[in-house]
């Protein structure tokens, strides 16, 4: 059964009970693997002491299937399996849901602006779903959200068992300030399993999305990333950088998450640059 047969619409080619048994299959094969011991990286642990921010950077070194990591607490405790909000993060995971519902029919589908004037200036316009999610564009997800509906969007947390699938807080609200939630250990498993075709979603989908989510490509690597930002319970704020790097021959998966003690805006560019520097670290980067 598809994810639209499930709510009564039209069906899509790959039968849903097939594909979920194969994605739970690979999952648990991916969690074992990432759920091997850290090795902690003195110059990752370094960034993350510098910064002044509580947060952790994991990285998953595909070819040598070794996880490497740094963290630092500053106040808040912060490790591989603190489970906070996704914020825009959630992008990869909505970005298939529409995908597969035919909410978008592709990365250029074209997602209308509601006409409500907001704070970000290049949000107030029409554009397309890969413009949408590169320049996080939250009034154009919460419409597409809105338009899976609940029933749907919760039928694909729960087959993907995603994060702790929880969506209390409101249908256009949950991942930014309501009840779901997401481990940078999590963020990664979606991630391999992403790239492996391993998630219960059409292949065309998550190619698709995999393609929306390519922010660089030259000749020696191409990255691929989200970033997401929202403001916890205690008034701080949680930034996430999540992705993977591929290499001719190399992959590296990262997760790194930050939290502040109240609102510091340099905690926006420091979640990306603190990855970078990790990723370079590593040779996943020059």
């Amino acid at each position: 059964m598809t994810f639209l047969q499930c709510t009564g619409r039209p069906s899509r080619p790959v039968r849903f009970a097939v594909c979920l048994m194969a994605a739970l299959v690979c999952s648990m094969v991916i969690k074992a693997s990432v759920a091997a011991e850290a090795i902690e990286h003195p110059f990752i642990t370094a960034l993350h002491q510098s910064s002044g921010f509580s947060g952790i950077t994991l990285i998953h070194h595909g070819e040598a299937d070794q996880v490497i990591s740094g963290a630092a607490d500053a106040g808040q405790s912060v490790t591989a399996g603190t489970s906070v909000l996704p914020a825009s993060t959630f992008k990869i995971f909505s970005t298939m849901a529409a995908l597969e519902t035919g909410v978008a029919e592709g990365p250029d589908t074209l997602l209308r602006w509601d006409g409500t004037v907001r704070s970000r200036p290049e949000t107030n316009r029409d554009m397309t779903l890969r413009e949408a999610f590169v320049i996080s564009a939250v009034p154009h997800y919460q419409q597409m959200v809105q338009s899976v509906g609940g029933t749907r969007m919760q039928t694909m947390l729960d087959a993907a068992e995603y994060g702790n699938q929880s969506m209390a807080g409101g249908l256009t609200t949950f991942w930014l300030s309501g009840e779901l939630r997401i481990s940078p250990l999590q963020q990664i498993e979606l991630l391999q399993r992403l790239r492996h075709d391993d998630l219960p979603f059409r292949s065309e989908v998550m190619a698709a999305t995999r393609d929306i989510m390519r922010m660089e490509q030259t000749a020696d690597y191409a990255l691929y990333a989200k970033t997401g930002l929202t403001t916890a319970d205690d008034g701080g704020y949680v930034g996430w950088y999540v992705g993977w790097v591929e290499q001719e021959n190399d992959i590296w998966y990262f997760a790194t998450l930050l939290r502040s003690s109240g609102e510091d805006d340099t905690l926006i560019p420091a979640r990306i640059d603190i990855t970078r520097r990790a990723l370079q670290s590593v040779g996943a980067l020059p």
